[in-house]
Protein backbone atom coordinates (compact mmCIF):
# COMPACT_ATOMS: atom_id res chain seq x y z
CA UNK A 1 0.00 0.00 0.00
CA UNK A 2 0.41 3.56 -0.44
CA UNK A 3 0.96 5.40 2.77
CA UNK A 4 1.21 9.35 1.81
CA UNK A 5 0.14 12.34 4.09
CA UNK A 6 -2.66 14.30 2.60
CA UNK A 7 -3.01 17.91 4.73
CA UNK A 8 -6.62 18.61 5.02
CA UNK A 9 -9.22 21.20 6.62
CA UNK A 10 -11.84 19.03 7.54
CA UNK A 11 -12.37 15.43 6.55
CA UNK A 12 -16.42 13.87 6.93
CA UNK A 13 -16.87 9.74 7.33
CA UNK A 14 -19.57 8.19 7.70
CA UNK A 15 -19.91 4.14 8.19
CA UNK A 16 -23.26 3.29 7.91
CA UNK A 17 -24.81 1.21 10.56
CA UNK A 18 -21.62 -0.41 12.08
CA UNK A 19 -22.10 1.37 15.36
CA UNK A 20 -18.95 -0.26 16.28
CA UNK A 21 -16.58 1.08 13.17
CA UNK A 22 -16.39 4.82 13.99
CA UNK A 23 -14.18 6.99 11.27
CA UNK A 24 -12.85 3.39 10.35
CA UNK A 25 -11.48 2.07 7.96
CA UNK A 26 -9.49 5.30 8.16
CA UNK A 27 -5.81 4.49 9.05
CA UNK A 28 -4.81 7.16 11.93
CA UNK A 29 -1.24 7.93 12.88
CA UNK A 30 -1.00 9.80 16.05
CA UNK A 31 2.13 11.04 18.64
CA UNK A 32 4.89 8.70 18.48
CA UNK A 33 3.02 6.22 15.93
CA UNK A 34 0.66 5.64 18.26
CA UNK A 35 -2.04 3.95 15.50
CA UNK A 36 -5.73 4.09 16.44
CA UNK A 37 -6.18 -0.02 15.71
CA UNK A 38 -3.73 -0.67 17.75
CA UNK A 39 -5.81 2.08 21.02
CA UNK A 40 -9.07 0.78 19.66
CA UNK A 41 -7.80 -2.90 19.97
CA UNK A 42 -9.85 -4.05 22.88
CA UNK A 43 -12.23 -1.49 22.22
CA UNK A 44 -12.79 2.31 20.88
CA UNK A 45 -11.39 4.41 23.63
CA UNK A 46 -12.85 8.26 23.40
CA UNK A 47 -12.45 10.90 25.95
CA UNK A 48 -15.97 12.58 26.92
CA UNK A 49 -17.21 10.89 23.70
CA UNK A 50 -14.68 13.06 21.23
CA UNK A 51 -11.37 12.62 21.77
CA UNK A 52 -8.59 9.82 22.06
CA UNK A 53 -5.30 9.45 23.87
CA UNK A 54 -2.39 10.10 21.77
CA UNK A 55 -4.44 11.91 18.91
CA UNK A 56 -3.49 15.76 19.64
CA UNK A 57 -6.29 18.05 18.29
CA UNK A 58 -8.41 15.09 16.88
CA UNK A 59 -11.96 15.88 17.31
CA UNK A 60 -14.72 13.58 16.50
CA UNK A 61 -18.79 14.17 16.96
CA UNK A 62 -20.87 11.24 17.40
CA UNK A 63 -17.87 9.18 18.72
CA UNK A 64 -17.45 6.28 20.95
CA UNK A 65 -20.05 6.40 24.00
CA UNK A 66 -21.80 9.52 22.35
CA UNK A 67 -25.88 9.30 23.61
CA UNK A 68 -27.36 7.61 20.76
CA UNK A 69 -30.56 6.18 21.02
CA UNK A 70 -32.10 8.17 24.12
CA UNK A 71 -30.94 11.63 22.92
CA UNK A 72 -31.53 13.41 19.96
CA UNK A 73 -28.57 13.22 17.58
CA UNK A 74 -28.50 16.89 16.65
CA UNK A 75 -28.39 17.84 19.95
CA UNK A 76 -25.41 15.80 20.94
CA UNK A 77 -23.54 16.82 17.52
CA UNK A 78 -24.40 20.74 18.80
CA UNK A 79 -23.05 20.35 22.26
CA UNK A 80 -19.88 17.96 21.03
CA UNK A 81 -19.51 21.14 18.43
CA UNK A 82 -19.42 23.24 20.74
CA UNK A 83 -17.48 21.59 23.60
CA UNK A 84 -14.85 20.67 20.30
CA UNK A 85 -14.53 24.61 19.48
CA UNK A 86 -13.46 25.40 23.30
CA UNK A 87 -10.78 22.75 23.06
CA UNK A 88 -9.92 24.35 19.53
CA UNK A 89 -9.70 27.70 20.60
CA UNK A 90 -7.49 26.51 24.04
CA UNK A 91 -5.30 24.88 21.26
CA UNK A 92 -4.90 28.34 19.30
CA UNK A 93 -5.02 30.36 22.56
CA UNK A 94 -1.91 28.10 24.14
CA UNK A 95 -0.37 27.15 21.12
CA UNK A 96 -0.72 23.83 21.96
CA UNK A 97 -1.70 20.26 20.84
CA UNK A 98 -4.17 18.67 22.88
CA UNK A 99 -5.32 14.98 23.82
CA UNK A 100 -7.04 13.58 26.62
CA UNK A 101 -4.53 11.57 29.34
CA UNK A 102 -4.93 8.39 28.30
CA UNK A 103 -5.73 7.39 32.76
CA UNK A 104 -8.35 9.99 32.02
CA UNK A 105 -9.92 8.45 29.35
CA UNK A 106 -9.45 4.83 30.31
CA UNK A 107 -11.23 6.11 34.01
CA UNK A 108 -13.92 7.41 32.22
CA UNK A 109 -14.55 4.74 29.59
CA UNK A 110 -15.24 2.55 32.96
CA UNK A 111 -17.65 4.66 34.71
CA UNK A 112 -19.74 5.03 30.93
CA UNK A 113 -19.44 0.91 30.96
CA UNK A 114 -20.37 0.29 34.12
CA UNK A 115 -23.30 2.93 33.79
CA UNK A 116 -24.38 0.88 30.39
CA UNK A 117 -24.06 -2.26 31.72
CA UNK A 118 -27.22 -0.91 33.65
CA UNK A 119 -29.31 0.45 31.27
CA UNK A 120 -31.99 -1.50 28.95
CA UNK A 121 -29.24 -1.77 26.13
CA UNK A 122 -27.93 -4.05 28.02
CA UNK A 123 -30.33 -5.92 30.64
CA UNK A 124 -33.46 -8.48 30.38
CA UNK A 125 -32.22 -10.18 27.00
CA UNK A 126 -32.13 -7.53 25.24
CA UNK A 127 -29.56 -7.53 22.02
CA UNK A 128 -29.35 -4.98 19.83
CA UNK A 129 -26.21 -2.94 17.38
CA UNK A 130 -25.39 -0.50 20.51
CA UNK A 131 -23.75 -3.95 22.34
CA UNK A 132 -20.24 -4.34 21.43
CA UNK A 133 -18.76 -8.08 21.44
CA UNK A 134 -18.83 -7.91 25.36
CA UNK A 135 -22.61 -7.19 25.21
CA UNK A 136 -21.90 -3.65 27.08
CA UNK A 137 -23.49 -0.85 24.79
CA UNK A 138 -21.14 1.65 23.47
CA UNK A 139 -23.55 4.66 24.38
CA UNK A 140 -23.65 7.37 26.38
CA UNK A 141 -25.57 5.80 29.92
CA UNK A 142 -26.81 9.25 31.63
CA UNK A 143 -29.52 11.00 31.45
CA UNK A 144 -29.41 14.06 28.74
CA UNK A 145 -28.65 16.38 31.62
CA UNK A 146 -25.23 15.27 32.57
CA UNK A 147 -23.76 14.84 29.10
CA UNK A 148 -25.48 18.69 28.42
CA UNK A 149 -23.50 19.53 31.98
CA UNK A 150 -20.00 17.31 30.71
CA UNK A 151 -20.37 20.02 27.06
CA UNK A 152 -21.27 23.07 28.57
CA UNK A 153 -18.78 22.85 31.25
CA UNK A 154 -15.25 24.88 30.76
CA UNK A 155 -12.30 21.62 29.68
CA UNK A 156 -10.82 20.76 32.63
CA UNK A 157 -7.22 21.07 31.23
CA UNK A 158 -5.58 18.74 34.01
CA UNK A 159 -6.93 16.29 32.09
CA UNK A 160 -5.18 16.76 29.02
CA UNK A 161 -1.65 16.34 27.69
CA UNK A 162 -0.58 20.27 26.26
CA UNK A 163 2.04 20.02 23.78
CA UNK A 164 3.47 23.22 22.22
CA UNK A 165 3.40 23.30 18.62
CA UNK A 166 7.48 24.33 17.99
CA UNK A 167 8.03 20.98 19.77
CA UNK A 168 5.82 18.93 17.74
CA UNK A 169 6.77 20.40 14.26
CA UNK A 170 10.50 19.53 15.79
CA UNK A 171 9.99 16.22 16.38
Amino acid sequence: MNDALHELDVLVLATGYDTQAFFRPLRLTGENGHKIEDIWSERPVAFRTMTVPHMPNFFMVEGPFSPIGNVCAILTAELQVAHIIKLINIAIDQGVALAPREDAALALLDTYRDGARKTIWATGGCASWYQDAEGVPTLYPFPNQVFEAEMTAEPDLDEYVLTPIHVMASS
